[in-house]
């Protein structure tokens, strides 16, 4: 007699997370514009670079796309947290716009991608270079991890 075991991945994803591939340092404008879209609000990332772009930083700051999204009568919840508080935005249809250092060894590159599913090994997520993506947990701590496990939620 054999005994078969089958285990079934859990893999939870948020649909019409639309992809936008991010312009030169526009990473946050462009993880912005997704989450916008996906609630039916289309802004491209070009305009919202307008807004929060700083060129002495070559980027934007969390605090500003969070005053963006507000000020367009969205709910905002920024804040750090673990990956089970990621998870548990994803099982409530929010994506998570997450902060990130994609740097390497002492040269820090903040960097923001949208994460929008999961399964036992990893998040789904959008880098602003390459669409559906899958960051396993270890490696998302890590680079997560570098910048203090920041992350933003917009939601109407």
């Amino acid at each position: 007699m054999f005994l078969i075991t089958c285990f079934v991945s859990q893999i939870r994803f948020i649909e019409n997370v639309p992809f936008v591939q991010q312009k030169g340092d526009l990473c946050g404008p462009a993880a912005l514009s997704s989450v916008l879209s996906h609630y039916g609000k289309i802004i491209s990332q070009d305009e919202i670079g307008k807004v929060v772009f700083d060129k002495r930083l070559k980027g934007a700051l969390i605090t500003d796309l969070k005053k963006y999204s507000e000020d367009l009568g969205f709910n905002t919840e920024f804040s750090t947290g673990d990956i089970s508080i990621i998870k548990n935005f994803i099982d409530q249809n929010k994506p998570v716009i997450t902060l990130v250092d994609i740097g390497f060894f002492v040269f820090s590159k903040p960097h923001y991608i949208v994460v929008f599913g999961y399964d036992d090994e990893g998040f789904f997520c959008h880098t602003g270079f390459d669409a559906n993506r899958k960051i396993k947990f270890s490696k998302f701590e890590k680079i997560w991890g570098k910048i203090g496990n920041t992350y933003l939620v917009v939601y109407k």
